[in-house]
């Protein structure tokens, strides 16, 4: 193996506030804020914060990956009759893996295959009889095995029934927040906006660095039109992820909307400063996504370009999917 080297992910702050009491006052005293700020990486925001690793500390990251690497790399793909017997000490992770590999088989487009993988994955599945957190392995896997029969239906087009699996998935694990964006997803395709807002809330709730639950908020309250919180979730997500392209045209298209409907009593000052931002806004959108762009979003951005636009013709609402499906 040929190794590139490694980095730090460094957090925003210093870990240590010198000055302020002792240790353990500090972190009874730290807010969540203050505490997420001093653990969590960087990486995802404008100023990415890295720091060199040393080479002998380098050399033993190699030592104990090399072997693993071997053998992943040595083997081509596994399949599902490959692992039916494999792990007999643990058959929760059995089912576990023979659930990844269904997801392996999507790009065939073989979905029942696909589902009958995974029916034969939750078979496999040993049955806890309690209800007390013993049976967590259990559950997180059942509910993997759901959310992934859902994503097998919403590729399809088929949110309704997508819809019914991704509940499955939350009934067995409630904290599972991609299967909570996904539903919020699948209301969203169904028109329900409103009770998609919700579940992508939770989503947010259980894992905040999530960016995709941010990027629909911003279609699903433009939709509601409600457009200054619209633009606050995307705003949000751009401060995670600045590279987010889908969050960057659903601010320039709810800014569109706000300013088409008067602007919400807005200042004509206020007015030229969010044209500027949406019109900003739209153009990194544009370059980041060239191929989602077309001429109705051009004239959106004449219109943003424009000291008085209102003799354009008006342009409906259109989405940028924010959502994707991991594996």
């Amino acid at each position: 193996l040929d190794w590139l080297g490694g980095y730090w992910k460094l957090p925003p702050h210093a870990t240590r506030r010198g000055g302020e009491g002792s240790e353990e006052e500090e972190r009874h005293a730290a807010t969540l804020e203050e505490a997420h700020a001093e653990i969590v990486s960087s990486f995802n925001s404008e100023e990415k914060r890295t720091a060199p690793v040393a080479d002998a500390h380098l050399l033993e990251v190699y030592a104990a990956l090399e072997p693993a690497l071997v053998s992943v790399f040595e083997v081509q793909r596994y399949s599902p009759r490959d692992l039916h017997f494999a792990y007999p000490d643990d058959p929760n992770f059995r089912a576990f893996a023979i659930a990844r590999c269904s997801a392996a088989l999507r790009p065939d487009g073989d979905f029942q295959k696909c589902n009958f993988v995974l029916e034969q994955a939750k078979k496999l599945l040993v049955k806890s009889r309690t209800n007390d957190g013993q049976d967590i392995p259990e559950r997180s896997v059942l509910s993997y095995i759901h959310r992934s029969m859902g994503v097998n239906w919403a590729i399809r087009g088929d949110w309704v029934k997508a819809s019914e699996f991704f509940r499955e998935a939350l009934a067995a694990m409630p904290t599972n927040a991609t299967a909570m964006h996904l539903h919020g997803v699948a209301l969203q395709e169904m028109g329900k906006h409103q009770e998609a807002v919700a579940f992508q809330l939770r989503s947010l709730t259980l894992d905040p660095d999530f960016r995709s639950p941010l990027m629909a908020l911003g279609d699903c309250w433009t939709r509601l039109r409600r457009y200054d919180q619209a633009i606050e979730a995307c705003q949000l997500c751009l401060q995670r992820q600045p590279d987010a392209p889908v969050a960057q045209f659903h601010m320039g298209q709810a800014i569109y909307c706000q300013l088409r409907e008067g602007g919400g009593g807005a200042s004509d000052a206020d007015k030229a400063e969010r044209r500027a931002r949406g019109q900003k806004a739209l153009e990194i959108a544009r370059n980041g996504l060239p191929q989602n762009w077309t001429d109705e979003d051009d004239q959106i951005l004449r219109y943003l370009q424009q000291d008085n636009p209102d003799d354009l013709p008006e342009v409906p609402l259109r989405s940028w999917k924010s959502y994707g499906y991991r594996p």
